[in-house]
Parts: structure tokens; sequence; C-alpha cells
């Protein structure tokens, strides 16, 4: 799902009798999604969710309630705060070429997966264990709520294959700022 105004789904989470924070939850858990009416047969099993939203700092401080923040939902999302490097009023548009060569990777990366929960390699667990102190340590306030359930991303793709550990050492740079 790709949100250009994340400050609307805070809103609308704000709403009395809004079900949407625990739908997230349910949802970012994995678990299953079925409405409560006895007359409807709809359900997803196994759910998978992935977010992108945009939203300023301000907006963001200002929707973000400690409810949300003690509840889970803010530590389910990875937070990115993106500025702009240089002023470009009339950027160009990405080639197709570019466009069409990105989506083949893409493609071709897809189409090499395959189905199934990705196990953890000794070393990837390894590693893991002894990040987990560091990352699990209590942490004061929002921030601390926020970040209080730790994931980390790319560890569970480490597959004993020698360059697995390779694709695995971006995840480990994000450790500093996540403190």
């Amino acid at each position: 799902m790709v949100e250009g105004e994340l400050g609307g789904v805070f809103k609308v989470m704000q709403r009395d009798g809004s079900i949407v924070s625990t739908v997230l939850r349910v949802t970012w858990d994995g678990g299953t999604i079925e409405p409560l009416t006895k007359t409807s047969r709809i359900r997803a099993s196994n759910p998978h969710l992935c977010i992108v939203g945009h939203i300023t700092a301000d907006e963001l401080k200002e929707l973000l309630t400690t409810v949300d923040l003690r509840n889970g939902l803010a530590n389910r999302f990875l937070w990115v705060m993106a500025r702009r490097t240089r002023l470009i009023s009339r950027p160009k548009a990405m080639p197709d070429e570019a466009v069409s060569a990105l989506s083949g990777k893409i493609g071709a990366a897809l189409n090499h997966a395959t189905p199934g929960q990705v196990a953890w390699s000794a070393s990837a667990l390894e590693a893991w264990d002894a990040l987990y102190p560091e990352l699990t340590g209590e942490r004061e306030g929002a921030w601390g709520y926020a970040t209080g359930r730790p994931g980390l991303p790319g560890a569970n793709r480490h597959s004993g294959n020698p360059s697995a550990r390779r694709r695995q050492r971006p995840a480990l740079r994000l450790r500093p700022f996540a403190r």
C-alpha cells in the first residue's frame, strides 16, 4: 500500500470506534483478518503488509498518539526521514530504458524467489544473539516505545550463502541510527 498522505490514516485511526490500528497490527503480525459480521465469508489468512507513507515530522509528532506508541503500532514501521541534497526545479523523467532495466531485474529476482519461510543460518543466528541485548535495551519515552520490538532487517535472508553476509551488512549499518 502506498499512502501519499499517511497523516490521513492516523486521523482515521483517531476516530471513535476505528479499528484501523488493530487491523494494521494484526495484519503485520500475520494474523487472520476477517470481519466480525456473521454474514460475511471473506477472510485473509497469513497476510503480508507493506506500507510506504509520506508524512512530515511535525504532522507525525502531532498525530502519533501515546496509545499508538504503547500498543506497538509505531514499532511496526521502519521510519525514514529523507531530506533533499539539492534543489532541482525541473527534474528529468527516468529514461524508459532505465525503467525497463530496473523492472527486468526486479522481475528476475521475483522469478528466482521461492515461496516459504527463509531459515536463519548459524552465522545469522549468532549475529542476532550478539545484537539482541543491545536492540532490546530499555529506552526512555516515545523513542523507547517506537523501537521496543526489534527486528533485524535482512537477517532472516542470510541463508548460509557466502554473499548473504554481505547483503546483511546494510541492515547492520542501521544500528547506530536506532539509538
